[in-house]
């Protein structure tokens, strides 16, 4: 897209846009990263909307029911197109890793605006992106009516509200530092003045970034740690809930960028090409935190009997009549035999297959609050918390030993919620608890 008409003759339009340190000046020059750039761009963009699609269709089709994170995602979705857009722009006005002595005066300005958007989206990005986040693992960690003592909803809260004071307070004063507003995207303007110092602004900014993540990654620890679980298992929770940690690393790399990177305000620099990592980085850094706000619904996309499992499953009986095929053919090209059938592999029609799905009001199956329910019951037997009933969302059923009469008394429901057992004949696939089919890690609990 091209801005303008700027008020000035087309010979100065037609200048360079920087003095050049050897006085060789080559407007034609083919920037060296665009493709590069663009194949990046791509790869976000389909991560991002892939993810956003699966966290749709598990809200409205799993579960069946919409949050307030999900509506915030989704104001998060729209900035994180808009900072896209802006960066196409700039990669078609002048391109990536161009000298600014290599770009005309008309097509930096053009430059420019894209860059004031890309200042802008970034608060409009950043507050709706950690408050998803951060709402979604509240209702995960923090049960239902013990907000008021539970420290983790707390926690929550003060991170979102600190991050969003932050960056409200950063998006007036980026609208606002370079007098007149113009000034941010037109430095030939008469009187344009810059009070503020940008690069300093974006640093502020970046602390207040790395801050909230960290602050994000290490608040669910100490419950995950405080689980009774193997150490393997509490590992794999862990970095499930520590995907952010991507995010923190880009996020240095940015900083990094920042304070090497040459501003046009208040003189005039080689921002072109300074400033151009700092839309990879932020491409990287946003790409990764929305990998975090879709991260727990993918797994529940391919929960139930849906077109999606079957389709995976379709696709897993492909690849193994492939791969039966590929061993029958080396084996009958190397005279040998397929090897003896072991104990246990029998047809599944002789034994029945018993699943069992665990799973709260909404659908989804045990969270990290059931996972304490759990293991309290698992060490005492039965376990009730009428605070936490809601919250908790485990179906748990103690079945007593049959009597010497062989008449066997019915199991006691300590808190039921929903129990479906189907069973299965005539399959080779082992059947596991849903909560094992979105947790692998943990493996039986």
């Amino acid at each position: 897209m091209v801005f303008g008409p700027w008020p000035y003759p087309q010979s100065v339009l037609d200048g360079p846009a920087d003095i050049s340190p050897n006085g060789v000046y080559n407007f034609d020059v083919v920037p060296p990263w665009n493709n590069q750039a663009y194949a990046v761009v791509g790869v976000g963009v389909s991560i991002t909307l892939i993810g956003a699609l699966l966290r749709f269709y598990v809200r409205v089709f799993v579960n069946k029911r919409v949050y307030l994170d999900d509506y915030v995602a989704l104001f998060a979705l729209a900035a994180f197109l808009v900072f896209v857009w802006a960066m196409v722009g700039y990669i078609q006005g002048g391109g990536l890793f161009v000298h600014q002595w290599d770009i005309r005066v008309g097509n930096m300005f053009t430059e420019g605006v894209y860059l004031f958007v890309f200042s802008l989206i970034d608060c409009f990005y950043t507050i709706p992106a950690k408050a998803a986040i951060l709402l979604e693992w509240k209702r995960i960690f923090a049960s239902r009516g013990t907000g008021a003592s539970n420290w983790f909803y707390w926690a929550a809260w003060a991170i979102i509200a600190f991050n969003t004071a932050s960056y409200t307070a950063a998006f007036f004063v980026v609208l606002f530092a370079n007098r007149p507003l113009a000034f941010n995207w037109d430095l030939l303007i008469p009187g344009g003045s810059s009070p503020l110092n940008r690069k300093n602004l974006d640093l502020f900014c970046l602390g207040v970034n790395l801050t909230v993540d960290l602050a994000t990654f290490l608040i669910p620890q100490p419950i995950i740690w405080r689980l009774k679980l193997s150490r393997a298992r509490r590992i794999g929770l862990s970095l499930m809930f520590s995907l952010g940690l991507v995010s923190i690393g880009i996020a240095i790399g940015r900083t990094y960028s920042t304070v090497r990177a040459e501003y046009p305000w208040p003189t005039i620099g080689d921002s072109s090409y300074t400033l151009s990592p700092l839309w990879l980085w932020y491409l990287g850094e946003a790409t990764s935190i929305n990998v975090v706000i879709t991260a727990l619904s993918v797994p529940l996309a391919f929960s139930q009997d849906n077109f999606l499992r079957r389709g995976l499953a379709k696709v897993r009986s492909w690849t193994s009549s492939l791969s039966s095929k590929f061993s029958t053919s080396r084996e009958s090209s190397f005279g040998g035999s397929t090897w003896p059938k072991t104990l246990g592999s029998g047809s599944s029609s002789s034994r029945g297959h018993h699943h069992h799905r665990l799973s709260d009001e909404d659908g989804v199956a045990m969270g990290l609050a059931d996972l304490k329910a759990m293991q309290a019951y698992q060490n005492s037997g039965s376990y009730y918390n009428s605070n936490n009933m809601d919250a908790i969302g485990i179906a748990t059923d103690r079945v007593t030993n049959t009597d010497s009469g062989n008449n066997a008394h019915s199991s006691k429901i300590i808190k039921t919620v929903e129990i479906s057992q189907q069973e299965y004949n005539g399959s080779n696939v082992s059947l596991v608890p849903t909560y094992q089919r979105q947790y692998p890690w943990t493996g039986e609990v």
